[in-house]
């Protein structure tokens, strides 16, 4: 027996050393595509396989190296600090953004991930901030690692949301450009052109899109699908085209988002020479669109199709100018989301909402009965709830851990931490407590941390993500074209490892804070 064994061993690892090793010296892809798709957990791909076509998410599927079940190892799972975490291959705790909104203290403001005050939008008003930019990000992104190289490469980015675009696109993108709904056309802001003109390229990407202003835009969903999602009723919706800021909510801002990705290709050329280009889009519309109906209803059954098709739109138009070996195309999300709680519980699962309100109201009573009266000039023990994140008046840290205690204490939540505890290092067990680790800034993050217990999200919302459960923090990604081989994943993999194996493809140092491994299993051999 024992003899079988060690001539099985040495045989396995014979046939692992005679495989041919990935090349470092090959030549990059002339052009990478980083496909993010906003609120997409593992399960979509699967659940809907029969729905997709063959040139658009199932590309990515049977013809690429894909990694079904790759982890945020995070205990809050969002847009900004997942956007961040794909560019930079860094956990929040190093790259800075931890949550898309947080509490300024000094300022007594909500400060939003991507705000800065001196680089205003162009060509159309900025809302409920001043200006946005990569500024508050801690961290270089991959598209910054390229240019830092020297050469002629390009990054451009593109996405529905700001903060998507921005934090992808980092601080030496090309360009960069978002959407705004109460304008209806795209825009930029002055860190990437510090005129304040509207470059020719946007107006001429806003030309088509302003003369659907006025146009009746409907989406309909009917049929029963593939029986995967909650039946429903028939839905149909139609918005007017520049008066209504919900019409990209819808099938709409998905194919706006591919119009603007091939006319930045176009413009600047990607993939147009031997230097390696970066073209990252994000899809928003499908976190949008998620929140207001939760991932079974039929609507995201009928988005995810529209997608598909999208997708395949932009594969198409990307490789009508640039041969498919020189195409590396790359597909993951930034988060997942749960399941709505009604639904969770036809299945006799225990979904609740955690009502945010209604908890800052029992922890203000409970805090001034222990404490009496908040500190001088707090006109509240509680000065702020964001993102699950208590922020206190004061620096007590008995305040703290009494605030912790009592919220530990309530329905739907699992635990909370105070920020003396992580300073301290008295977290739950691994791996919740890693995950707070990899999550906390200090100086951007609350006094106390709630986190949800499964299957609980917070307050009214039709459904919402934000914790570490799987369903938030299992995303897909896989690797499509440029020789990269075909094959299904079962092995760990992180969404940190993205940027390692794009940095080996592209022949350059990783980011400053990148912490992945290089996978692999996506590099061509020869």
């Amino acid at each position: 027996m024992r003899t079988t064994l060690i001539a099985a061993t040495l045989l396995l690892a014979s046939t692992a050393t005679a495989a041919p090793p990935p090349r470092f010296d090959q030549p990059p892809p002339r052009l990478v595509v980083l496909i993010v798709v906003d609120q997409f957990g593992s399960d979509y791909l699967p659940r809907f396989r029969d729905r997709l076509g063959p040139d658009g998410l199932r590309a990515f599927m049977e013809q690429g190296a894909w990694w079904p079940l790759a982890s945020y190892d995070l205990a809050q799972a969002m847009t900004g600090p997942g956007h961040a975490t794909i560019a930079t291959g860094a956990w929040p705790a190093q790259h800075g953004i931890a949550l898309n909104v947080w509490y300024d203290r000094a300022r007594d403001l909500d400060f939003y991930c991507v705000r800065d005050d001196d680089h205003r939008w162009v060509g159309v008003p900025t809302p409920d901030s001043p200006g946005t930019s990569p500024r508050t990000l801690r961290a270089d992104t991959i598209g910054d690692a390229l240019r830092l190289r020297g050469g002629d490469s390009k990054v451009v980015a593109v996405a529905l949301k700001d903060r998507s675009a921005i934090l992808l696109g980092g601080f030496a993108a090309t360009a960069a450009t978002w959407f705004s709904k109460d304008d209806f056309r795209w825009t930029t802001s002055t860190f990437y052109v510090p005129d304040g003109e509207v470059p020719p390229w946007l107006a001429a990407l806003n030309e088509p899109v302003k003369a659907r202003a006025g146009q009746a835009y409907t989406w309909t969903v009917e049929g029963p699908g593939n029986g995967r999602s909650a039946p429903g009723e028939r839905f149909s919706k139609t918005w007017t085209l520049g008066e209504d800021r919900g019409a990209i909510e819808s099938p709409l801002g998905g194919e706006l988002t591919v119009d603007a990705a091939l006319a930045a290709r176009e413009r600047f050329a990607l993939g147009a020479d031997a230097e390696p280009d970066i073209l990252a889009v994000s899809f928003s519309h499908f976190d949008m669109v998620g929140h207001d109906v939760g991932p079974h209803d039929r609507r995201m059954e009928s988005l995810l199709v529209a997608l598909d098709a999208q997708i395949a739109r932009l594969r198409r138009g990307v490789l009508e100018a640039v041969p498919a070996n020189d195409v590396l195309f790359v597909l993951t999300a930034d988060h997942g989301v749960a399941p709505r709680p009604e639904w969770a519980a036809t299945y006799r699962l225990p979904g609740v909402r955690v009502d945010r309100a209604k908890l800052t109201e029992g922890l203000e009573k409970h805090l001034r009965g222990r404490f009496g009266r908040p500190p001088r000039g707090a006109k509240a023990w509680v000065r702020r709830f964001k993102e699950l994140h208590l922020y206190l008046a004061g620096d007590r840290p008995e305040v703290r851990a009494a605030a912790s205690a009592w919220v530990a204490r309530q329905p739907g939540v699992s635990a909370a931490v105070t920020s003396d505890d992580v300073a301290a290092g008295r977290l739950p067990p691994d791996p919740v407590g890693r995950r707070v680790r990899n999550q906390y800034q200090a100086d951007r993050g609350g006094d106390v941390v709630v986190l949800l217990a499964p299957f609980a999200i917070y307050d009214k919302d039709v459904a919402a993500h934000l914790t570490g459960y799987t369903y938030d923090r299992t995303v897909p990604l896989a690797f499509l074209g440029a020789r990269t081989p075909a094959g299904v994943h079962a092995g760990p993999a992180e969404v940190v490892d993205l940027v390692s194996t794009l940095a080996w493809r592209l022949g350059v140092v990783p980011p400053a804070a990148a912490q992945g491994r290089v996978l692999v299993e996506a590099l061509p051999a020869r």
